[in-house]
């Protein structure tokens, strides 16, 4: 006989938190990612935004302000994602964490997905297939990182998806000091789920889709996000040594292969081909001519192309 659980005794039985961090002034954004936690099927028992580096008085007008379960953090002074994220965190009351930029949302289903499963696994960390919307080209596609955690394949890559898409456990976070590294400023995802890996946590697979993610692919955008890329790339490196030089040559060699492919994505995506062309070059004199031929096609044929051949290579690699 199947019983059936109201959502407030969900909310009783695991509390939940949300935050969220914001881009300065992006209000519009940030309404929608509020209305979206608003009228989730199980509400948070907590959302708490943490507004980074503008005032908090574009909210003033916002109707979530009426609700007792949210509150508002200003950080005066621009701290960046990773110091706001860690403030929401020991603000936090709830057992699950989620986290959210302001220009991501969930669909009305994520909270009580991930406390039923939680409730049925007691995992640590939880993560799986998000949807990304580019803002620019209209394109839609999903994510699907690897159901099975090998680590050697986290420390080639990051296998894990996006931060809007994991769930974490409060008391894991507390009782192993796995925050955010506040001295990076890209790949923090990655860094944070590695957090989570070598201290022992247990992982849970999301197979449905239920984070959507916005992505900007402007020439200004991309180039700043390809060098915070190189060096979030050089400062994991020294953080890790000891775990990456324990890796087999093998391993290391798809390590640089996995990075020179997301450089060359990101330059393509923002349409400058021949800065592509030229790091494809490299990537042909360090490691083998097929990914020198799929990037220079993919620079030809264009993006939509590009993501079709994403896809195809996320498959072949796994």
């Amino acid at each position: 006989m199947e019983i059936s659980i109201s959502m407030a005794t969900y909310n009783r039985m695991v509390t939940t938190s949300v935050i969220i961090t914001t881009t300065p002034d992006r209000w519009i954004d940030l309404n929608r990612c509020v209305k979206a936690l608003l009228c989730q099927r199980l509400r948070p028992n907590e959302i708490i935004i943490v507004v980074d580096g503008s005032s908090g008085s574009g909210c003033t007008n916002s109707n979530f302000l009426l609700e007792d379960s949210v509150s508002i953090i200003d950080n005066f002074e621009r701290l960046g994602s990773n110091p706001s994220r860690n403030i929401g965190i020991r603000k936090a009351t709830g057992q699950l964490l989620f986290f959210c930029d302001d220009d991501d949302y969930f669909h009305t289903d994520k909270i009580f997905r991930a406390v039923e499963d939680f409730i049925r696994s007691r995992y640590d960390f939880a993560y799986g297939v998000s949807e990304v919307f580019v803002v620019d080209t209209k394109i839609r596609y999903l994510t699907k990182p690897p159901e099975d955690i090998f680590l050697n394949h986290a420390f080639q890559k990051n296998i894990f998806g996006a931060t809007s898409n994991f769930v974490v456990s409060s008391k894991f976070i507390n009782d192993h000091s796995c925050y955010f590294d506040e001295e990076l400023l890209a790949l923090q995802d990655w860094d944070f789920a590695l957090s989570f890996l070598l201290k022992g946590a247990s992982f849970f697979y999301l197979k449905k889709s239920l984070t959507y993610y916005q992505v900007n692919i402007s020439n200004k955008s991309i180039s700043k996000s390809v060098m915070k890329h190189n060096n979030a790339h050089k400062y994991i490196s020294k953080k890790y040594l000891t775990q990456i030089n324990q890796l087999s040559n093998d391993s290391k060699k798809q390590r640089s292969i996995n990075n020179s492919k997301i450089v060359i994505y990101k330059l393509l995506l923002s349409g400058q081909n021949i800065d592509a062309f030229f790091n494809s070059l490299i990537s042909l004199y360090k490691y083998h001519k097929a990914d020198f031929f799929i990037y220079l096609t993919a620079s030809f044929f264009g993006l939509k192309f590009l993501f079709r051949l994403k896809m195809f290579l996320s498959k072949v690699s796994k």
